[in-house]
C-alpha cells in the first residue's frame, strides 16, 4: 500500500507493549470498553534497552515510532480502515478457512488512507467484521471467558500470588500452568471452566453479572466515480446494519455462568 520503511516499523512494533493474555489485562487493571492499557504502555516498552538500541542503530526515533497518530495507513480512527484493523478481522476469517484474497486485492491507496475499489468487496468485508464483532470478539462465549480469566487473575493478584509484571514477563501457558498448581478453590474452578467449557445463561441485575465488551465496528470508504463516501452512505442495509450492531453492544444484559454440563 505503499507505507514508507518507517511505518512499516511502526506496523511491526505496534502491539510490542501487550502482556500475556492480550486484552484480558484491561479487565484486571484497566477499562475493557476502551481496552487502551497496552496502547499507554507503547513509548514506555520501546524505551527498553534492546528495543530502544535496535531502532537507534536504524537511525529511527523511537518517540515517532510511539506516535501511531502519525501513520495514517496504520492507524485510523474508527471507523475508518487501517491496517491494524484489517490484519486482525482478515486473520480471524483465515484461520476460520475463508479465503481472503479476493479483499485484500481490492484495497486502494487514496489520499494517504485505504478504501475499497469495490462496493461488493467492501460490504464483504464490513459483514465479515461485523460477524467477527458478534460472534468472536464480544460474543457471549468471548465475554465469559474474559470475565472468568481476569476474576481468576484478580484473585492472584490480591493474594500475592501473581502480579501485572508478571504479565509483562511471562507468556500466557507459563501462567496457566503456574496457576493450575496453585491451592485456591476459586481459581481451579475459574481454570476448570476454562478448560471444560461453559455455558452463559441471561439472569436478573440481583442474579448475575453485567459483563460488556469494547464495540468495535468498520465502516469503510468506497471509491465511486473518482470520489469516496463511506459505505453507510451507499448501503441502506449496512447503515442498518451498523446502527442495530451499537444497539445490541449497549444493551445492559445480566448473566450467569455455568459449566458447560449443567445444560442438556
Amino acid at each position: 500500500l505503499g507505507a514508507d520503511l518507517k511505518e512499516q516499523v511502526a506496523g511491526l512494533l505496534h502491539d510490542v507493549s501487550h502482556t500475556a493474555f492480550s486484552h484480558v489485562v484491561d479487565w484486571v487493571v484497566g477499562d475493557p470498553s476502551v481496552e487502551d492499557y497496552q496502547d499507554n504502555l507503547l513509548l514506555e516498552t520501546l524505551k527498553q534497552d534492546e528495543l530502544s538500541s535496535l531502532l537507534k542503530k536504524y537511525d529511527f526515533d523511537l518517540y515517532e515510532i510511539a506516535d501511531l497518530e502519525i501513520f495514517s495507513l496504520l492507524e485510523q480512527p474508527a471507523p475508518k480502515l487501517c491496517a491494524d484493523r484489517i490484519d486482525y478481522v482478515l486473520r480471524e476469517v483465515a484461520l476460520e478457512g475463508d479465503s481472503v484474497e479476493e479483499i485484500v486485492d481490492d484495497l486502494r491507496y487514496y489520499n494517504g488512507e485505504i478504501v475499497f475499489n469495490s462496493l461488493e468487496l467492501a460490504e464483504k468485508f464490513g459483514l465479515l467484521y461485523s460477524l467477527c464483532q458478534k460472534d468472536h470478539w464480544a460474543g457471549d462465549q468471548a465475554k465469559a471467558r474474559y470475565h472468568v480469566l481476569s476474576y481468576l487473575l484478580k484473585q492472584a493478584f490480591d493474594r500475592g500470588i501473581l502480579s501485572v509484571e508478571d504479565l509483562h514477563r511471562r507468556q500466557d501457558k507459563d501462567i496457566l500452568s503456574f496457576l493450575h498448581e496453585v491451592d485456591h478453590e476459586g481459581i481451579k474452578e475459574g481454570l476448570k471452566l476454562l478448560q471444560d467449557g461453559l455455558t452463559v445463561r441471561s439472569a436478573s441485575s440481583d442474579e448475575g453479572v453485567l459483563i460488556k465488551k469494547k464495540f468495535r465496528y468498520i465502516d469503510p470508504d468506497v471509491i465511486v466515480e473518482g470520489d469516496v463516501r463511506p459505505l453507510s452512505a451507499l448501503s441502506h442495509s449496512y447503515s442498518e446494519l451498523l446502527k442495530n450492531d451499537r444497539k445490541r453492544n449497549e444493551q445492559e444484559e445480566y448473566v450467569t455462568i455455568h459449566p458447560l454440563e449443567v445444560v442438556s
